[in-house]
């Protein structure tokens, strides 16, 4: 159960990570909603992607920004640093 103020929320989200273990020593995973992508080469996966139809008693959440960097400590440790802009 996602807590609030995320909870009856959903969205369509691209994605894409990044190994950055040999440079930095963290993995980092960034994405946005469907409906937000911008420039030519992201737009061109919209068409792509059947969605499905509105979930209803659910809102349907914007995010413009949403990222996690993952900094390995152990084999039983992480940490992780996350930002997020959601609407609403």
């Amino acid at each position: 159960m996602i807590p609030f103020p995320l909870s009856n929320r959903y969205s369509y989200l691209y994605g894409f990570g990044m190994n950055r273990l040999n440079t930095n020593g963290s993995l980092l995973v960034l994405a946005k909603s469907y409906e937000l992508l911008e420039n030519s080469h992201e737009a061109s996966y919209k068409e792509e992607v059947a969605l499905m139809p509105d979930k209803k008693n659910l809102v349907k959440a914007r995010l413009y920004y949403y990222g996690h960097e993952i900094i390995p400590i152990s084999t039983t440790e992480l940490q992780m640093r996350s930002l997020f802009l959601v609407d609403p």
